[in-house]
């Protein structure tokens, strides 16, 4: 349901920023005192071991104040790995611990329950089996999401990117491996993670998380509101709609059947064929007038077109482009821990 989280709230003007700062092995992150009325950040020095686990404490000196924000992954705090899943029982729990941590480091009652988001990591697992991740990001990676940069790294893992709201996929597994190659995670770990194709949406800006809390009819981006299993499903359900995810991938050599068989002997039908075999040859720069020169403008697609073209592929469940049909993936709530790494 959630990984990483970034927890904001004021310190109170009582507590001086001098008193604050030796309390902890805090740190200056630009590594020099700063001067008076220059605005500064300050980390806590964890030891090797707990970094991991207990929340990265960073205190801003700001023109609105000092602010201390909690960062954590919600579940290696509580279980000390992010492969398994936490559910909405959990976040009382990890919550808590964070108000307790961050009160007695720092002198002052920090709520974490009622404390501002900075950043908020939805994401779950499917169990597709280690010889379909790679086969299911490749057809994420078919997706177009509005207004969002696609980037693609092998078959391993497909983002897409803005400067508030990021949606990945990627496989477990192989994050996982490379953790353990540098000592920082545990076979068991790894064996846990065999299999699974994780789905994240991350909300990262103010702006982009005051947008989440409207979208959801809540009053403010506080923890107790936008940490939720509701909201969590409902965002890891609009991204796995968005990659075309949600429904059977068909085959390449199948999608004609399927759109006869979706729209039946019409005009739409055939306009939608002969889209998909100039998306098939031209790639998804089809809905341009012209590309760099390379292409005649008489097959271009306005945008508009291309975008409705799109929303019908989708719903037939042929616009991810793939050698072999995939099941859909399907979000199975509330989410269930593994036991074998908890």
């Amino acid at each position: 349901m959630l990984d990483t989280v970034h927890l904001r709230s004021l310190v109170p003007p009582s507590l001086p920023l001098g008193d604050l700062l030796a309390r902890a092995p805090f740190m200056t992150r630009c590594g020099h005192t700063p001067a008076e009325g220059e605005s500064s950040t300050y980390v806590l020095n964890l030891p090797r071991d707990d970094a991991a686990t207990l929340p990265q404490l960073t205190v801003s000196t700001t023109a609105s104040g000092v602010w201390c924000t909690a960062a954590l992954s919600v579940p290696k705090h509580l279980y000390g790995n992010n492969v398994v899943m936490v559910s909405d029982a959990d976040m009382p729990r990890a919550l808590a611990g964070v108000s307790r941590f961050v009160t007695e480091v720092c002198g002052f009652e920090f709520d974490a329950h009622h404390a501002l988001v900075g950043r908020a990591d939805y994401c779950y697992n499917f169990d597709t089996g280690e010889a379909n991740v790679a086969a299911y990001i490749d057809a994420g990676a078919t997706a177009t999401l509005p207004r969002m940069d696609r980037f693609k790294i092998n078959s391993t893992t497909v983002s897409f990117v803005t400067k508030g709201r990021v949606v990945k996929l990627y496989g477990k597994h192989a994050e996982v491996s490379q953790q353990v190659r540098e000592g920082k995670a545990t076979d068991d770990e790894l064996r846990a993670a065999e299999g699974k194709t994780r789905l994240e949406v991350t909300y990262r800006r103010r702006e982009a998380l005051k947008r989440l809390a409207e979208r959801h009819g809540l009053e403010d981006r506080r923890a107790h509101q936008l940490l939720t299993a509701d909201v969590a499903h409902d965002e890891l359900g609009q991204a796995l709609g968005l990659l075309g995810l949600d429904k059977p991938t068909r085959r390449q050599d199948t999608r004609m059947d399927t759109l006869r068989e979706k729209y039946g002997d019409t005009k739409r039908c055939r306009a939608l064929v002969a889209f998909v075999g100039y998306l098939d040859r031209y790639g998804e720069a089809t809905w341009r007038k012209d590309v760099g020169g390379r292409y005649p403008a008489w097959y271009g697609y306005s945008r508009s077109t291309y975008m409705a073209n799109v929303r019908l592929l989708k719903a037939a469940g042929v616009w991810a482009r793939v050698d072999r049909q995939l099941p859909p993936l399907s979000l199975v709530w509330p989410v269930e821990r593994s036991a074998s790494v908890a």
